[in-house]
């Protein structure tokens, strides 16, 4: 059964648009290497691929999303896209906040109203078979192949990308929201970060365990409930 660790990345998003940075190019949510279920990891097959299909318009060398909707016509005129060579920047338009967009865009049409594929999708390679093997692979990495926005997107859709499957990819996954988290300037989000990696090993043990203290929650309540109709 899938296992998730949902729990605290919806809780940082509420913290990032709590503190004003909503409109922040970040977001996480995937499996950093193969999870031994055949879907493809970043390291070992994404990456790659990218390396050899998008760098050119999408590479070191680009400006990142927030410079590149600054001025989006000029970039746009030179072929150059926002930056995604790395893994932070990738999923930012996976997750959030750039939902689904690199779906939108690599899309081969079977899954738009007017069948037209993504303006990326012709830069996956050189003939249909090749672009359909490296959109597979991208398609295995990502999860639910949805090309919906953030405002469009459900909480289940949501959760169904976060998933992780094993230890070392939520480790890693945690690991690089407590990163981020920890280079913002807002003091709020780096106590945040400083909770996660305190608590990093209680939370990384429900991949071990699979429990939760929700009951034993949920018991304690009942006791401070019976408590206070006690005192009348």
């Amino acid at each position: 059964m899938k296992r998730t660790i949902l729990f605290f990345a919806l809780t940082l998003l509420v913290a990032l648009f709590a503190s004003g940075l909503g409109s922040m190019a970040y977001a996480h949510g995937n499996k950093h290497k193969s999870s031994g279920d055949g879907s493809a990891g970043y390291l070992s097959s994404v990456n790659p691929v990218f390396k050899d299909q998008c760098a050119g318009c999408h590479g070191a060398k680009s400006s990142e999303h927030m410079v590149f909707m600054s001025d989006r016509a000029k970039y746009v005129s030179a072929s150059t896209g926002p930056r995604m060579d790395n893994y932070a920047l990738l999923t930012s338009f996976v997750v959030w906040p750039e939902t689904g967009s690199l779906m939108r865009a690599l899309d081969d049409g079977g899954n738009t109203t007017d069948g037209k594929p993504g303006h990326m999708y012709g830069f996956l390679g050189t003939t249909d078979a090749e672009r359909q093997k490296n959109l597979n692979i991208f398609k295995s990495w990502v999860g639910p192949w949805t090309l919906k926005d953030w405002a469009g997107i459900s909480k289940e859709e949501l959760s169904e990308i976060w998933e992780q499957d094993e230890y070392d990819e939520a480790e890693g996954m945690l690991k690089d929201w407590i990163e981020f988290a920890e280079s913002l300037q807002s003091k709020e989000m780096r106590d945040f970060a400083t909770t996660l990696r305190r608590h990093a090993l209680g939370i990384l043990a429900y991949y071990d365990c699979q429990i939760t203290t929700g009951p034993l929650e949920g018991i304690n309540n009942k006791i401070k409930t019976m408590k206070r109709q006690a005192y009348g």
